[in-house]
């Protein structure tokens, strides 16, 4: 199964589709060859493929989680040449919840590609027990980044040792 939810048109007309796939995704193009980008088992991965402006493959990559689904959600490319994917997954209830909430939280994921396809970094944000949702993504010339998505309770938003929380806006 796959699916595709955002697709981005760089200026020079390169497409770039980040999509979610189960079991095995062929991206080579040439007639009965079946060369897979990636397995995912049972579980949904993220996939990222960059189209010339003729259709022809210029990469593709894939991504995901241990055990959990990733789905994308959004995709924005820089003046830099990179394009940045945000996706969603699941996860397995915390250490220390509740054993009476057995619902799973949602966690949102930052991913970032480089001009080849290669992995830049992957940023991660967990509220616990909460949803994280990430819901739109925009990137300028410079390669900054606004992230725009769903929080159902207070959010640390730096990676670092100081706290910025972010309740309401």
């Amino acid at each position: 199964m796959t699916f595709a939810p955002a697709l981005a048109v760089a200026p020079d007309g390169e497409a770039y589709l980040t999509a979610g796939f189960t079991g095995t995704l062929d991206t080579d193009p040439t007639p009965n060859a079946t060369t897979p980008l990636a397995q995912s088992g049972a579980n949904t991965n993220l996939f990222l493929l960059r189209l010339n402006p003729d259709g022809n493959l210029r990469y593709a990559t894939a991504a995901n989680t241990p055990g959990n689904d990733l789905l994308p959600t959004a995709i924005a490319l820089d003046g830099l040449g990179r394009a940045n994917v945000t996706a969603s997954s699941q996860q397995t209830p915390d250490p220390g919840a509740d054993p009476n909430d057995p619902v799973p939280d949602t966690d949102a994921y930052l991913y970032q590609f480089n001009a080849r396809g290669r992995s830049v970094y992957v940023r991660h944000w967990d509220d616990n027990a909460n949803d994280v949702i990430p819901k739109a993504l925009a990137a300028d010339a410079a390669g900054n980044l606004v992230l725009a998505g769903l929080a159902t309770s207070r959010l640390d938003l730096d990676h670092g040792p100081a706290t910025h929380f972010v309740s309401a806006l």
